[in-house]
């Protein structure tokens, strides 16, 4: 067993992403001490080896607390080493020097912990204070949009840079085994198109007064009414679609639905119809699962997200305590804390809405922690890597060839470390009347996927 010494200093903090790393990443034993010796984060080994990782964040952390003055404005990248294959790793915090002269003990400058604490808790996005439309921090800030990191699983890259210290030093612990695994999620925004007559007005006049576009106002009349004849050639009622397409693959699908929300931004639609009721049986009934999609005004209102998870609870009995939020809207650390509180499993809210990538830097699913409280929570994150939004497919459609490489390398990515590819696509994102082969373009998007 391992034996971890760690400062007294911010030892809840360093206690959480050590076990984050250490037990729930790499599934070795260790035990934990604390004194004042040392800022450092001492690793002892069973033969007596030691690696001493040198701290750069959290003894400044107990003076100031979270602020924008702690994000790094420049970074460094580990260059070729001895220890992990990959190159120009980014240093959040750290140095790019490993001291390894005494072959008894190793002492790296680069701050895993601190960095990796830095991507997984995203106290980044608590302080910056440039929102869009949506109170969302601007992709543009992010630290590793800044310096062009964000397509990269960074804290992956420090977990094998962790290991590959370990085994110079001659652990004699085996590391997790894992499986590459596909999370195919549809957020259920809107489960059918023609639903609310002045919605469907709205829709129908802004064909013809705003687009000016009588050709497209023609299918969409056209479309309406074929729906109000029959509800399966409505055109967001592709579920059976999804669903052929997943079993056919062999993937089990998560359906997130709204239940609730009241803005604009809501689609306000019942859920206990006939056809919700059908629809949630057509899901359990092919083994696949239904989880909470919170409304757009959850992100910091506790009450309004247990109404609504209880609410979808009595629905349907085939309901997981697992989801994502509305428009990825959230709030560090307040809306894990209020999932936690719920009693939900996971979320996959981590992900980017302009861009597809790694916002959280891992593609593992792993605890949350609540930087006010100081406290791991067990609500786990299980971050979204890629969404048809956010690669602009229908925007792309004809450079999909281009769209679909960018997204097959992070699906080749992500497989290198075995880990969790997120992908969501919304059944209501494109109309099949407008663009009849969206099932085949989903299709295509889910054989990379596999």
């Amino acid at each position: 067993m391992i034996k971890v010494n760690i400062p007294k200093g911010q030892a809840k903090e360093r206690r959480y992403i050590i076990n984050v790393l250490l037990s729930e990443f790499l599934g070795i034993d260790y035990e934990i001490s604390e004194s004042n010796k040392s800022e450092d984060i001492t690793f002892q080994l069973e033969n007596n080896k030691k690696i001493i990782f040198k701290d750069y964040f959290f003894s400044k952390l107990s003076t100031k607390n979270y602020s924008v003055d702690l994000i790094p404005q420049k970074i460094e990248h580990l260059e070729s080493n001895k220890y992990c294959s990959i190159k120009n790793i980014p240093i959040v915090y750290g140095k790019n020097m490993i001291e390894d002269d005494n072959p008894n003990t190793i002492i790296c400058h680069v701050d895993i912990f601190s960095s990796a604490f830095f991507m997984l808790t995203r106290w980044e996005e608590s302080v910056l204070k440039n929102k869009d439309i949506h109170a969302r921090v601007l992709a543009k800030d992010h630290l590793s949009v800044k310096f062009n990191f964000f397509h990269r699983p960074i804290v992956n890259e420090y977990l094998e840079l962790l290991w590959g210290l370990l085994k110079a030093q001659q652990i004699n612990q085996e590391k997790k085994e894992r499986d590459y695994q596909l999370y195919l999620t549809h957020d259920v925004d809107y489960p059918l198109k023609w639903v609310h007559l002045g919605r469907s007005i709205k829709t129908l006049l802004a064909d013809l007064l705003k687009r000016r576009d009588l050709s497209l106002f023609y299918k969409n009349f056209k479309c309406y009414l074929s729906s109000k004849l029959n509800v399966k050639n409505d055109p967001y009622n592709n579920f059976k679609q999804l669903i052929d397409a997943a079993n056919s693959a062999g993937v089990k699908s998560y359906f997130f639905f709204l239940n609730g929300g009241q803005s604009q931004y809501d689609s306000r639609h019942s859920m206990n119809t006939s056809f919700m009721k059908s629809l949630y049986d057509l899901i359990h009934s092919n083994n696949h699962y239904i989880g909470i999609h919170p409304s757009y005004m959850t992100q910091d209102n506790y009450d309004l997200l247990k109404k609504e998870v209880v609410g979808l609870k009595k629905l349907t009995p085939s309901f997981h305590p697992f989801g994502r939020q509305h428009f990825l809207r959230f709030k560090v650390p307040t809306t894990w804390q209020n999932w936690h509180d719920c009693q939900l499993s996971w979320s996959s809210t981590m992900g980017f809405s302009d861009r597809i990538g790694f916002r959280s830097g891992v593609c593992y699913a792993h605890s949350t922690f609540n930087i006010q409280t100081r406290k791991m929570l067990s609500v786990k994150e299980r971050p979204l890597i890629a969404m048809d939004v956010s690669m602009g497919v229908w925007q792309n459609f004809n450079n999909l060839d281009t769209v679909l490489n960018e997204y097959s390398q992070l699906v080749t990515t992500v497989k290198k470390y075995k880990g969790d590819f997120v992908f969501l696509w919304h059944n209501s994102y494109q109309d099949q009347n407008v663009c009849t082969d969206s099932t085949a373009v989903f299709k295509r998007f889910l054989n990379v996927s596999l």
